[in-house]
Protein backbone atom coordinates (compact mmCIF):
# COMPACT_ATOMS: atom_id res chain seq x y z
CA UNK A 1 0.00 0.00 0.00
CA UNK A 2 2.99 2.12 0.56
CA UNK A 3 3.76 1.78 -2.66
CA UNK A 4 0.32 2.84 -4.05
CA UNK A 5 0.56 5.98 -1.93
CA UNK A 6 3.67 7.21 -3.21
CA UNK A 7 2.59 6.37 -6.99
CA UNK A 8 -0.42 8.34 -6.25
CA UNK A 9 1.34 11.33 -4.50
CA UNK A 10 4.17 11.44 -7.72
CA UNK A 11 1.57 11.04 -10.25
CA UNK A 12 -0.97 14.05 -9.23
CA UNK A 13 2.35 16.03 -7.98
CA UNK A 14 3.61 15.52 -11.52
CA UNK A 15 0.25 16.34 -13.39
CA UNK A 16 -0.37 19.55 -11.42
CA UNK A 17 2.95 20.51 -11.96
CA UNK A 18 2.46 19.99 -15.68
CA UNK A 19 -0.57 22.24 -15.49
CA UNK A 20 0.85 24.97 -14.02
CA UNK A 21 3.80 25.12 -16.90
CA UNK A 22 1.02 25.11 -19.06
CA UNK A 23 -1.16 28.02 -17.59
CA UNK A 24 1.88 29.97 -16.90
CA UNK A 25 3.03 29.90 -20.52
CA UNK A 26 -0.06 30.36 -22.42
CA UNK A 27 -0.75 33.32 -19.84
CA UNK A 28 3.03 34.63 -20.62
CA UNK A 29 1.95 34.04 -24.20
CA UNK A 30 -1.10 36.17 -23.85
CA UNK A 31 -0.18 39.05 -22.18
CA UNK A 32 1.38 41.02 -25.25
CA UNK A 33 -2.44 40.06 -26.68
CA UNK A 34 -5.66 41.67 -26.70
CA UNK A 35 -8.02 39.36 -24.66
CA UNK A 36 -11.97 38.89 -24.72
CA UNK A 37 -13.48 38.53 -21.66
CA UNK A 38 -16.18 35.43 -21.24
CA UNK A 39 -19.51 35.85 -22.02
CA UNK A 40 -21.65 35.22 -18.49
CA UNK A 41 -22.72 31.81 -20.73
CA UNK A 42 -18.88 30.86 -21.05
CA UNK A 43 -18.30 31.58 -17.07
CA UNK A 44 -21.44 29.83 -15.65
CA UNK A 45 -20.60 26.66 -18.02
CA UNK A 46 -16.74 26.70 -16.96
CA UNK A 47 -17.64 27.56 -12.94
CA UNK A 48 -20.41 23.96 -13.31
CA UNK A 49 -17.47 21.90 -14.86
CA UNK A 50 -15.29 23.00 -11.95
CA UNK A 51 -17.88 22.17 -9.70
CA UNK A 52 -18.67 18.38 -10.94
CA UNK A 53 -15.11 18.18 -11.28
CA UNK A 54 -14.48 18.27 -7.54
CA UNK A 55 -17.26 16.52 -6.41
CA UNK A 56 -15.68 13.71 -8.73
CA UNK A 57 -12.71 13.93 -6.94
CA UNK A 58 -14.25 13.72 -4.00
CA UNK A 59 -16.20 10.81 -4.40
CA UNK A 60 -13.25 9.24 -5.76
CA UNK A 61 -11.14 9.84 -2.59
CA UNK A 62 -14.08 8.14 -0.49
CA UNK A 63 -14.21 5.27 -2.25
CA UNK A 64 -10.32 4.86 -2.26
CA UNK A 65 -10.67 5.09 1.29
CA UNK A 66 -13.51 2.52 1.36
CA UNK A 67 -11.19 -0.02 -0.68
CA UNK A 68 -7.98 0.28 1.23
CA UNK A 69 -10.15 -0.16 4.23
CA UNK A 70 -12.18 -3.14 3.03
CA UNK A 71 -8.80 -4.54 1.90
CA UNK A 72 -7.02 -4.30 5.50
CA UNK A 73 -10.04 -6.20 6.64
CA UNK A 74 -9.71 -8.58 4.47
CA UNK A 75 -6.01 -9.00 5.38
CA UNK A 76 -7.28 -10.05 8.99
CA UNK A 77 -10.35 -12.59 8.18
CA UNK A 78 -9.53 -15.96 9.20
CA UNK A 79 -9.87 -18.12 6.51
CA UNK A 80 -11.46 -21.22 7.78
CA UNK A 81 -8.67 -23.81 7.64
CA UNK A 82 -5.18 -23.96 9.07
CA UNK A 83 -2.99 -22.08 6.58
CA UNK A 84 0.34 -23.31 8.72
CA UNK A 85 0.07 -27.27 7.76
CA UNK A 86 -0.56 -26.99 3.59
CA UNK A 87 0.52 -29.27 1.23
CA UNK A 88 2.29 -28.04 -1.33
CA UNK A 89 3.73 -29.02 -4.61
CA UNK A 90 6.82 -28.15 -5.86
CA UNK A 91 7.84 -28.17 -9.44
CA UNK A 92 11.25 -28.14 -10.94
CA UNK A 93 11.81 -25.50 -14.21
CA UNK A 94 13.79 -27.36 -16.80
CA UNK A 95 16.16 -24.59 -18.13
CA UNK A 96 17.37 -24.91 -22.21
CA UNK A 97 21.04 -23.04 -22.92
CA UNK A 98 21.57 -21.74 -25.85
Amino acid sequence: MLFLTALMTTTAVTLGWIASRRATRSAAMTTGLRTQSASRETVKLRQALVSVEVGAAVVLLLAAGLLLQSAARLVNVDPGRRTTVCPVLQLAVATIDC
